[in-house]
């Protein structure tokens, strides 16, 4: 049973991390069409969606990680075969969950690395 609903954690996450990155991305078409057209390579607009993308992220994840730590003890009735606040247990999710949102941030940001500078300039 958790095992299923941490399954459904993770493409819950993914959807919507991807859903807020690539409305975002839209948002600022006009703006990866002047820095394109200024010279701004495909590997820093990538570079600049993913950051603005995972920000959020990992401060969720470092809060999220501390959180569990602390809230292990209480928890621990729960846990077969782990104990509380064990660090590769922490570590492995952690781990997971910024891979899952890396993935559902890069589709945004290799979208808006192909954005053409003159067609993202001419959009009202």
């Amino acid at each position: 049973l958790f095992l299923l609903f941490a399954a459904a954690t993770i493409v819950l996450a993914i959807v919507g991390a991807y859903g807020v990155t690539a409305a975002l991305a839209a948002a600022r078409v006009r703006e990866f069409g002047i820095r394109a057209a200024l010279g701004a390579s495909r590997l820093e607009v990538i570079a600049l969606v993913l950051r603005t993308g995972l920000a959020p992220v990992l401060a969720g994840l470092a809060t999220g990680a501390a959180v569990a730590v602390l809230a292990g003890d209480a928890l621990g009735g729960m846990l077969f075969g782990v104990r509380p606040g064990d660090p590769f247990s922490v570590a492995a999710g952690a781990a997971t969950l910024a891979g899952a949102a890396l993935l559902a941030n890069l589709v945004p940001a290799l979208r808006a690395a192909r954005i053409d500078p003159i067609g993202a300039l001419r959009v009202d």
